[in-house]
């Protein structure tokens, strides 16, 4: 379970717990986890200060880098539809 924000506070009983057997990566999110406040993704910029990420700075980083009108949304989408697609493929053609 993922939670950003005030909704993990609300919740305490909901606590997220993720199982690694990366080291390395695990290394890294729990530096991120380290990092003081409640936003989930954040990073430390040149100026020492935090810097919070939220979905408008995602959408617009994904529509700079794109050149047209595209957001996690159509990610989401397109990830959901090769999943089905793959799935699909399992099973056998029947006449």
């Amino acid at each position: 379970m993922l939670c950003s924000g005030s909704r993990c506070r609300k919740r305490e009983l909901a606590r997220p717990s993720l199982s690694l057997y990366d080291r390395r990566l695990a290394k890294i999110i729990k530096r991120c986890q380290d990092l003081p406040g409640y936003e989930l993704f954040q990073y430390v910029g040149e100026d020492g200060e935090r810097h919070a990420i939220d979905s408008n700075a995602v959408n617009e980083y994904i529509r700079q880098i794109a050149g047209e009108e595209f957001s996690t949304k159509d990610f989401r989408t397109w990830a959901g539809t090769v999943l089905a697609a793959r799935a699909l493929q399992q099973f056998e053609t029947i006449d």
